[in-house]
């Protein structure tokens, strides 16, 4: 019988309510979150440092997290979806 005090258990909570914070709080659908025992990775890509930034900070806040590392990358400018043309 599996409960919350299954860390497998654990871990998959935790890294629904960081998918939650990450696509309401951070803005962003291209961010994925992996848990191994409150060992957070971030990976995907955002606009710009200050997003990367903010969502590190995020889910740092989540409870039980132990430590985040974040392997998010900023977007090639043209990519971003940036106006060229005035």
């Amino acid at each position: 019988m599996t409960t919350l005090r299954d860390p497998d258990v654990r871990d998959v909570l935790m890294e629904d309510e960081i998918s939650r914070i990450i696509l309401d709080r951070g803005k962003c659908s291209q961010v994925i979150n992996v848990v191994r025992g409150g060992y957070v990775n971030l990976l995907g890509y955002v606009d710009g440092l200050d997003v990367k930034k903010n969502i590190g900070s995020l889910v740092q806040e989540v409870p039980g997290v132990e430590m985040v590392t974040n392997h998010i990358r900023i977007k090639p400018f043209e990519v971003q979806g940036a106006i060229t043309h005035f």
